[in-house]
């Protein structure tokens, strides 16, 4: 029988994996439960434990068990519909991990997590049952759910999968990188000399501003270029992004997906200059902004909060 010792000591292992050095704080918190989910063993006389454990210690679970009774309060309602709509790759995770208990574990406690999991099947259920029947009466509601809710949850669960994003969308972008001893140290990258020289290098001061020509950044050595068309694999599109913060003229922040546009939004909040550590062409490091891994940078760029410090590089 394989032990939760053993089960844990392979998730331990897992989660040395060298890719992870490259993982923002959003996919640090995905790996937990994707290594979780991956070395659940149901033929393990303690898979019950280690199941249980894992719930106890996601924190996506927990704030779904503390909004559980919110259902019943008819103003709450929208907090519990809408509380997975941003989770639906962890909520495949722990749908699927339910399923596979099922038959190796109490069943009481199966119906209890995938109770958790229903609740916003259940009040979209009522939502779509209100126009056919009376659904505060008792007798109506529960013929009518006899009759209707397990294909209206089937076809719900299949409509979740198909929205949620893959663990290629999660982690595809770390998977196949190289990671070094230390992540925060620069890496000296050779120029590519396969490039077609004859396409305009921008100087990086300059990025900022492309007289509306298409440009690419390099996600390896930072440099710009004009192009019709992607010059490669490492080559980023520059583009605006709304970052969703308001600068200190009361302006909402638009910049260009590139280092220097993070330094325009951090100096547009209102932050000094004299934050920003320039390490190399494709990296910085910003002075106690280490709250903001989470924010608009996730999506474009690596970041990472160290010792409270947010490093950022392509």
């Amino acid at each position: 029988m394989v032990t939760i010792k053993k089960m844990m000591e392979k998730l331990l292992k897992d989660t040395n994996a060298p890719w992870l050095e490259y993982a923002d704080d959003y996919q640090s918190d995905c790996a937990f439960l994707y290594f979780w989910f991956h070395n659940l063993d149901t033929e393990s006389s303690e898979c019950e434990a280690y199941f249980n454990a894992g719930l106890a210690a996601s924190p996506d679970y927990q704030e779904a068990v503390d909004n559980g009774s919110l259902h019943y309060i008819q103003d709450r309602k929208p907090v519990v519909r809408d509380f997975w709509a941003d989770r639906k790759w962890q909520w495949v995770r722990f749908w699927d991990a339910a399923l596979m208990m099922e038959g190796s574990m109490d069943q009481d406690t199966i119906m209890d997590v995938k109770g958790i999991l229903e609740q916003p099947i259940a009040i979209k259920f009522i939502d779509f049952a209100e126009p056919w029947i009376d659904t505060k009466d008792i007798d109506a509601m529960e013929e009518f759910t006899n009759k209707y809710y397990n294909d209206f949850k089937e076809a719900w669960i299949k409509a979740i999968r198909i929205d949620a994003p893959s663990n290629e969308d999660i982690f595809g972008n770390i998977w196949n990188l190289d990671a070094s001893p230390d992540p925060i140290n620069d890496i000296d990258i050779e120029e590519d000399d396969s490039l077609d020289q004859d396409e305009e290098v921008i100087p990086t001061p300059q990025k900022v501003n492309f007289g509306g020509s298409t440009a690419w950044v390099s996600e390896v050595t930072g440099e710009i270029k004009l192009s019709k068309k992607s010059p490669g694999v490492d080559w980023m599109l520059i583009q605006g992004v709304n970052t969703g913060d308001t600068g200190s003229d009361g302006e909402i922040l638009f910049v260009p997906n590139v280092l220097e546009g993070v330094i325009d939004w951090w100096i547009g909040l209102g932050n000094s200059d004299s934050d920003i550590k320039r390490v190399s062409k494709t990296k910085i490091i910003i002075s106690g902004a280490g709250e903001f891994t989470k924010s608009w940078l996730h999506r474009y760029f690596f970041v990472k909060d160290k010792d409270g410090d947010l490093v950022i590089s392509y």
